[in-house]
C-alpha cells in the first residue's frame, strides 16, 4: 500500500499582513501551489483551502509536509548551488497560464522618492544605487516567479534539494527578481563569489536572465534596507551587504 503524504496546516494570521501586504493572501498562495501541482518544483501539495476562514478562525491551507530543513553550511557548495540554479529553471518554466491567474510583481518601496541611508558607509556609492534602482524598469523576460528565492526558503536533506517553500508571494514578473534576491542573501551568508557563481551557473543552464541583472540586483537590496533596523542586525552581515551593494555600483560603473 502506498504510504499517504505527510500534511500539516499553514496559518497565515500574522496581522500586520492585511495592512502591510494585502495581496499576499492564503487564497494566493492556493492559486500559486496549484499551479505548481503539475510541475517538476519540489513544493508542497494542496490538500484544502480555507482562505477566507469561514471554518478555521483565520485563512488556513493543508498542505503536504516535505522532507529536509534548512541549509547550514553545504559540505559541497558546487553540488548546492548547482540544484538551488536547476531548480530556479524549473519554477521560471511553470505554465504561462500563471500569468492570468497571479497577480504581477510590484517593489514594495517607492525607491524613486527614496533617501540615502543614513547608516550606509561611502554613501555616494549607496546614492549611485539609489539613482540605478531610481529608473525604469529594463524590459528583460518575465515568466512565474517565486519572488523571495533564497537558501532560507529551501529545504535539504543529505545534500540533496528536497522542497521550496514560502510561496506567499509567487508572482508573474522579471526572471531577474528571483536570481536578485537568491544573489543577496548568498552574498550575505556565504560571500560575493558564491553570489557570482550561482549567476553564473543559472546562466549556464541556457535560462533567460536579463542583461540588467544589476538593476535588479540594486533594485531587490533596496527594496528590503528601508524596512531594516541596522540595530538588530549583526554588524557583520551589515557590512557584508554593503560590500555586495558596493560591487554591483561599481561592476556597472565601472570603477
Amino acid at each position: 500500500m502506498a504510504r499517504k503524504p505527510l500534511a500539516h496546516g499553514h496559518r497565515p494570521a500574522r496581522p500586520e499582513w492585511i495592512v502591510e501586504d494585502p495581496d499576499f493572501t492564503a487564497e494566493r498562495e492556493a492559486t500559486v501551489l496549484e499551479l505548481l501541482s503539475d510541475s517538476p518544483v519540489p513544493a508542497p501539495r494542496l490538500l484544502a483551502a480555507d482562505p477566507d476562514g469561514a471554518l478555521c478562525d483565520v485563512p488556513t491551507l493543508l498542505i503536504t509536509r516535505l522532507p529536509g530543513r534548512p541549509p547550514a553550511l553545504p559540505r559541497n557548495m558546487d553540488s548546492f548551488l548547482a540544484q538551488l540554479a536547476q531548480v530556479l529553471s524549473d519554477i521560471h518554466a511553470v505554465s504561462e497560464s500563471a500569468r492570468e491567474q497571479i497577480p504581477s510583481y510590484r517593489n514594495y518601496h517607492d525607491l524613486r522618492s527614496a533617501t540615502p541611508l543614513q547608516w550606509a558607509r561611502r554613501p555616494k556609492r549607496w546614492e549611485r544605487a539609489l539613482e540605478l534602482a531610481s529608473a525604469e524598469p529594463p524590459p528583460g523576460p518575465r515568466c512565474f516567479i517565486h519572488r523571495d528565492y533564497h537558501p532560507e526558503n529551501t529545504l535539504w536533506s543529505r545534500g540533496k534539494l528536497t522542497g521550496v517553500v514560502d510561496w506567499t508571494s509567487g508572482s508573474w514578473g522579471p526572471a531577474a527578481v528571483d536570481v536578485a534576491h537568491m544573489r543577496w542573501n548568498l552574498a550575505l551568508t556565504y560571500g560575493l563569489d558564491v553570489a557570482d557563481e550561482f549567476l553564473r551557473l543559472h546562466r549556464s543552464l541556457g535560462s533567460d536572465v536579463s542583461d540588467d541583472q544589476h538593476y535588479w540586483d540594486i533594485v531587490s537590496v533596496l527594496d528590503l534596507v528601508f524596512d531594516l533596523d541596522p540595530y538588530d542586525w549583526p554588524r557583520f552581515d551589515l557590512e557584508r551587504l554593503q560590500r555586495y551593494v558596493e560591487s554591483v555600483v561599481t561592476s556597472v560603473d565601472g570603477y
